[in-house]
């Protein structure tokens, strides 16, 4: 797994120089491979999705309909592939979620009522660096879906609205 992890690093350098890749979406069904096959932890997980899977899935749109499937899965990790391949690595360490609204909710929707812990937290991750592009619509969302979002995704999902709204909305 250090190997793949290496691999992905070395995949996302050579790709972040301006937009030249050296990966294609003809390597698609290799790196899917290796989320099948190796990943059985968040951490590599992670990995795998900042470095190989999100640029992916954001270069080649098409893809969105894996990223539908991987939340279907019955394998825990597979499904935090959903949330946490949307997330983009930003500039300076940051990260930023640069989709249609519609796409992010539709994930959302498919796990937000999914028991494991490590899933609610990649929810809310995802609805957390949605609101930094769609302040008002997350927190509209927020809203409405207090009662059905589990109190890790809520609160993840307000690490990033100032403290006053945040303060406000954990009275919820």
């Amino acid at each position: 797994m250090l190997l793949i992890i290496w691999i992905c690093f070395l995949l996302q350098r050579c790709g972040s120089k301006k937009e030249t890749t050296i990966i294609d979406i003809k390597h698609f069904p290799v790196i899917e491979g290796w989320l099948f096959k190796y990943i059985h932890h968040w951490g590599t997980c992670d990995q795998l999705c900042y470095r190989v899977l999100s640029p992916f899935v954001y270069k080649y749109s098409e893809l969105f309909s894996n990223v539908l499937k991987w939340a279907e899965s019955e394998r825990t990790y597979v499904r935090r592939v959903a949330p946490v391949s949307l997330i983009r690595n930003g500039v300076k360490s940051s990260f930023v979620v640069e989709y249609d609204l519609d796409k992010v909710l539709i994930v959302v929707e498919n796990l937000k009522d999914d028991p494991h812990h490590h899933i609610q937290k990649a929810v809310g991750w995802l609805l957390k660096y949605s609101y930094l592009t769609y302040p008002d619509e997350i927190l509209d969302y927020l809203r409405k879906n207090v009662k059905s979002l589990s109190r890790t995704t809520f609160r993840y999902a307000l690490e990033k609205v100032p403290k006053e709204i945040r303060q406000e909305m954990m009275k919820l």
